[in-house]
């Protein structure tokens, strides 16, 4: 899939994705012989992840580690899920109060 198709199917604009490319939050396609980036169907979900994510308040510093545990099979998910909660859960009280913490977790864990 080019960069093109995979920006309208997220919602991204093609200077965001290879802004996370460059940031290492997306491996580096491999690229066709006239030099265009093809997408897989895991970068696609790697970068509505990203999406999410960074929607939810998470800096890029922190995506990258979320990464590397969704990556990592061997982790158990409860540590992402944790994670997702201490960052919703800051938020969600910074912003609106405590009452709506479980409405946000369950959408951001859901996801995983």
């Amino acid at each position: 899939m080019q960069i093109g198709i995979v920006a309208k199917k997220i919602g991204l604009s093609v200077d965001a994705i290879r802004f996370y490319e460059r940031n290492g939050l997306l491996p580096r396609p491999p690229r066709t012989e006239g030099g265009f980036r093809r997408y897989a169907e895991n970068d696609v979900e790697t970068l509505a992840f990203v999406r999410r994510v960074q929607g939810l308040g998470f800096k890029l510093s922190e995506i990258r580690g979320l990464l590397r545990l969704r990556g990592d099979r061997l982790q158990p998910c409860a540590l992402v899920q944790r994670r997702l909660h201490e960052k919703i859960g800051r938020r969600t009280t910074e912003t609106h109060g405590s009452s709506q913490v479980g409405t946000r977790t369950s959408f951001g864990t859901a996801q995983l």
